[in-house]
């Protein structure tokens, strides 16, 4: 099992930023920006979500 300096950021481009926030929850939230927001997943990885066709 890695250490937790070994934990991945994962990428994701979503069509409706709000929405999947809403979605997954505020209370995953770490941080949002109107095209991304960092979510923290249940086994401590940092999630990035991108608004699709954001420029």
């Amino acid at each position: 099992m890695p250490a937790n300096s070994d934990k991945a950021v994962l990428f994701f481009e979503v069509p409706d930023l709000e929405a999947a926030v809403s979605a997954i929850g505020q209370d995953r939230l770490v941080q949002s920006e109107t095209h991304w927001a960092v979510i923290h997943d249940p086994e401590g990885h940092n999630v990035v979500l991108l608004q699709a066709g954001a420029e």
